[in-house]
């Protein structure tokens, strides 16, 4: 052996997980009751309406939990921007598209699935943290 430590690769990058999950949960910790509801309905679609404070701190731990980075996301930055950002890089990675096709065809579906959901179907999205400044 040469002295250098081997990382397991199940291991490789567990403590950053880890920290991003802690992160996560310490935001979801400082919501309040009206930003976890909308960012549940966004999970969750209309059932959020009929769930007690409990149920959606439970539901918004769960959430930050499973899937820290689109709660953090979401949380701080809103539907809007995250769901840009995401399909941008969606399409850049896999489907290999040029950058300006990517934000032309990013903007167009973030759009309709804004409207969509906010106007044909009713459902709030969270603005975000930054938005509430």
């Amino acid at each position: 052996m040469d002295g250098t430590k081997t990382i397991l690769p199940r291991t490789e990058g567990l403590l950053e997980d880890i920290e991003l999950e802690i992160e996560a949960l310490n935001l979801a910790l400082q919501l309040g009751v009206d930003h976890a509801e909308a960012i549940l309905r966004t999970e969750l679609g209309s059932a959020v309406s009929k769930m007690t404070s409990k149920e959606l701190r439970r539901d918004l731990m769960l959430l930050a939990k499973n899937n820290p980075a689109l709660f953090i996301s979401t949380s701080i930055f809103g539907y809007f921007f995250s769901t840009l950002v995401t399909s941008i890089l969606l399409f850049r990675v896999v489907g290999r598209y040029r950058w300006a096709m990517c934000l032309i065809i990013g903007l167009i579906v973030t759009g309709l699935l804004y409207f969509i959901f906010r106007f044909a179907v009713y459902v709030p999205f969270p603005k975000g943290l930054v938005w509430d400044l």
